[in-house]
């Protein structure tokens, strides 16, 4: 319902009530269960999100001139602004280093991509955004070459209280910070 709510479709969010009240529901988060289960008839069962099938990495931090980082999602509307708002935070705070970002997203995101790439190139000259069009073997390459796995979340909002860690899993399981 919170991802209905954002996206201002009121009918989604009543037939999301509605299927609540109508059969069992399975969740992959205890908050989104937590959340769900004010609203639910049935009880809410939850099963977290397996991970994909990315190989385990050996943990790594040791940055080159560039500090590699990689961002992998889905990059579309309600949470466009505050991903782009996310990363003009960071290409600010970190100027006068150079930083490559791979940017892993569907292929059809390539021209809103390159947009932020150059909003973020203008607040940090030495910021560098590369679309990277998504898949399982893409994420796990960019997953291996970076430094650090960036996962803004916005934790005020319904939405990102009850969001999958399904990214943070691959981070860690492929031996990088995020």
């Amino acid at each position: 319902a919170a991802a209905a709510a954002l996206t201002l479709q009121p009918a989604l969010v009543e037939f999301q009530r509605r299927l609540l009240r109508a059969c069992p529901a399975t969740v992959p988060t205890n908050a989104l269960g937590e959340r769900l289960g004010r609203e639910a008839s049935y009880p809410i069962t939850v099963i977290e999100d397996p991970y994909e099938s990315f190989v385990a990495g050996a943990s790594r931090f040791a940055p080159d001139a560039a500090l590699r980082l990689v961002w992998f999602g889905i990059f579309d509307e309600p949470l466009r602004p505050f991903l782009e708002a996310q990363f003009a935070t960071i290409a600010r705070r970190i100027a006068g280093r150079p930083i490559e970002l791979a940017f892993v997203t569907y292929a059809y995101r390539r021209n809103e991509a390159a947009e932020l790439g150059h909003a973020l190139h203008a607040v940090n000259p030495q910021f560098c955004l590369r679309h990277v069009p998504w898949s399982i073997g893409a994420a796990a390459a960019e997953l291996e070459r970076a430094d650090l796995v960036v996962l803004p979340q916005d934790a005020s909002s319904d939405w990102g209280r009850v969001k999958s860690h399904n990214r943070l899993v691959e981070a860690i399981r492929a031996g990088r910070f995020a």
